[in-house]
């Protein structure tokens, strides 16, 4: 893996006069894509926990994880696809902005294809089919679903980051056009088992408390938060929990040099957490980021 680095990115936005001691770090922004993104590697370690279970024979186990993958996997395709009189969804986004390019690509239709292999797999579920039948009908679903997810990824990156060059606010293309649709389904579901399969097939990278971050940045207001941040909470670890409650700091701008002020996230923790000083300080619109936290969008 990369050697972590960092380095400072200044907005368009004009930055305050006021200075920051050198010796205060700085927070990274949320990176609201990474819904999208880490959203796969949600995917994966779900289909790596029913690896697992037909591994080890496990049949029942297997089943309720599929389940699990299934809904999850519904959820994000609708964020991809738009829900008519909810949101238009990622791919439209894509449409609209380069030239019908998911249509081009064939993102929506691979949907469709994977919709089939699924339905084949539930027919051999629920016709009690053993456990060859079952293991068969879950790989050729793998077969086709990670080059799917692939094949996304070498659209969806690239093309975000040119949205982002293009001046478009990747915030409100996320809260008006794409989150919407996870709302419209079990939406406590859909975080809860982000948070908990994440942090479980981290692979060493902050996958976790990079797609919570999103989350809480993606917060219109503080009652949003207050009902995010239980779930949040509840997918996680009491100590992963713990070292993400410097990323829940509402920060103001600073009011003269040398000096900072914050305002702690809405919610309070149902744990006790002891936030870091540095997360309460901020100078403008300055922003570091690291490489170890940005690459928690990439796959290894």
């Amino acid at each position: 893996p990369d050697k972590a680095t960092s380095k400072a990115v200044v907005s368009d936005a004009v930055p305050s006069q006021n200075t920051q001691p050198k010796d205060v770090e700085q927070q990274p922004k949320p990176l609201v894509f990474s819904l999208m993104r880490n959203g796969h590697e949600v995917i994966r370690g779900l289909a790596r926990d029913c690896e697992d279970a037909l591994a080890a024979d496990q049949v029942e186990t297997f089943k309720a994880t599929y389940q699990k993958l299934r809904k999850w996997e519904d959820i994000h395709a609708d964020m991809e696809d738009g829900i008519d009189g909810v949101a238009k969804g990622f791919f439209q986004i894509l449409n609209e902005k380069f030239d019908g390019l998911a249509d081009k690509e064939g993102l929506t239709s691979a949907h469709t294809e994977l919709h089939a292999l699924d339905e084949k797999l539930q027919s051999t579920l629920s016709e009690g089919g053993d456990l060859v039948a079952i293991k068969a009908a879950f790989e050729a679903v793998e077969a086709y679903n990670e080059p799917h997810l692939k094949h996304e990824e070498s659209i969806m990156m690239p093309k975000v980051m040119q949205l982002k060059k293009n001046g478009e606010n990747l915030k409100d293309l996320m809260n008006t056009d794409i989150l919407p649709c996870a709302r419209a389904g079990d939406f406590q579901f859909w975080v809860t088992t982000a948070m908990q399969v994440l942090e479980k097939h981290s692979n060493g990278m902050p996958r976790a408390r990079v797609f919570a971050h999103a989350l809480w940045g993606l917060a219109k207001s503080a009652s949003e938060w207050d009902e995010l941040q239980p779930w949040i909470e509840d997918g996680l670890s009491p100590q992963l929990y713990s070292e993400m409650a410097p990323l829940f700091v509402r920060e103001t701008p600073v009011p003269s040099p040398g000096k900072a002020t914050a305002e702690s996230a809405p919610a309070k923790s149902r744990r006790t957490t002891t936030p870091s000083s540095h997360a309460a300080t901020v100078v403008g619109e300055v922003e570091v980021r690291s490489s170890s936290y940005n690459s928690a969008m990439v796959r290894p």
